[in-house]
């Protein structure tokens, strides 16, 4: 029973505020509130009518999770969302991953390193192909006439 006395406790202060927007010519209603009002103000009202809608389902036994509802209020949270975010957008959303900056200056860093250590070694295999073109024989041929004039110096 403590839990019907809790849903009548609410719809007792959720009815004036009901009872009052009702009451209000709607347009005239919107043209006091800017856009964001306005949308704040409709998401709030499609809430409040399917979580009553919610309740309802609940108090005649039906599980409302399993009901179009639920993936109506997930929209309407959405949306809320989304005005929030427009409302603030210089709040961080959690959702978006952040950067860590310190991490991200080692691995450039790092990069880089790797990078000049790379030229490094490709500027001087570079050198070596050029001096033994230089040469005129690659090196192997010219450790086999180093050979054949010891042996024969021998």
């Amino acid at each position: 029973m403590e839990a019907v006395d809790k849903l009548d406790e609410a719809l007792q202060r959720v009815d004036p505020i009901v009872r009052e927007l009702t009451a209000a010519d709607p347009a005239e209603l919107r043209s006091r509130l800017t856009a964001v009002e306005s949308a704040k103000m409709d998401l709030m009202t499609a809430y409040t009518m399917n979580s009553l809608f919610w309740m309802f389902l609940s108090s005649r036994g039906i599980d409302p999770k399993t009901h179009p509802v639920r993936k109506e209020l997930d929209r309407i949270k959405e949306y809320m969302a989304r005005v929030q975010k427009a409302e603030n957008p210089d709040a961080r959303d959690e959702a978006q991953p952040s950067v860590n900056k310190a991490a991200a200056k080692r691995f450039v860093k790092a990069a880089l390193s790797n990078a000049g250590d790379n030229t490094g070694q490709e500027e001087q295999t570079a050198k070596k192909a050029k001096h033994s073109k230089q040469a005129g024989t690659p090196k192997s041929a010219s450790k086999k006439k180093k050979k054949k004039k010891s042996k024969k110096s021998d």
